[in-house]
């Protein structure tokens, strides 16, 4: 617990004469110290962790697993994506979840087929939404149908990542739709999200044309 504890702490002081440590700490006996030191390493940015970070996503440990993940996420390791594609694949769904968000953050294009195929309705709403947004950000659109799905989700964490996704991506179709939409909304919270929305994906066809 004490070093579980101190490797937290690390986290706010974000000394990088720490670092050294932390990768020591990601071979501890206690899984939930190595997941906080994955944590402080990753909020670091620590690069030279990559190798050792690498290593621990075979772990039998899913959060350790999932911590791994995240990390070489953040630290947008083109040299684990391979690997994080891999993960796609895992039996754990939190571990397929963080890896749709680190390829996304890595922003390689070469495995977007991987992740297009997480889009089927068969998979979990978050799973979904988290790939088309992951898509979004390589700047592929196969991920938009999915978003207008989610767009009128109840739950406004869905709703919010659909909007990220049509405004990243979307074209005169999904202005159009936004606009239907807004026009429909009746709570000020949603048609505030739905504006902004809107704003971003104007401004950027506005950028389309003159280009």
């Amino acid at each position: 617990n004490v070093r579980q504890q101190v490797a937290i702490s690390l986290s706010y002081i974000m000394d990088p004469a720490s670092a050294p440590s932390l990768v020591k700490a990601l071979k501890d006996s206690s899984p939930a110290v190595r997941y906080s030191a994955l944590h402080t390493l990753a909020v670091m940015k620590y690069a030279p962790a990559e190798d050792e970070i690498i290593g621990l996503l075979p772990s039998a440990d899913a959060n350790t697993r999932r911590g791994a993940i995240s990390a070489l996420g953040q630290l947008q390791s083109k040299k684990a994506a391979a690997a994080l594609a891999e993960a796609l694949k895992d039996p754990d769904q939190y571990v397929r979840l963080e890896a749709v968000k680190a390829l996304g953050n890595i922003g390689d294009a070469s495995f977007s087929k991987e992740i297009t195929k997480l889009l089927t309705p068969a998979e979990q709403p978050q799973l979904r939404i988290e790939a088309a947004l992951a898509l979004a950000r390589m700047e592929n659109s196969d991920g938009l149908l999915t978003a207008y799905e989610f767009a009128k989700a109840t739950e406004l964490s869905l709703r919010s990542q659909a909007l990220n996704v049509i405004a990243a991506v979307g074209d005169a179709r999904s202005l159009q739709f936004i606009e239907e939409i807004y026009a429909a909304e009746q709570d000020p919270s949603a048609k505030s999200m739905l504006d902004f929305a809107r704003q971003r994906l104007m401004a950027r066809l506005k950028v389309q044309e003159k280009k």
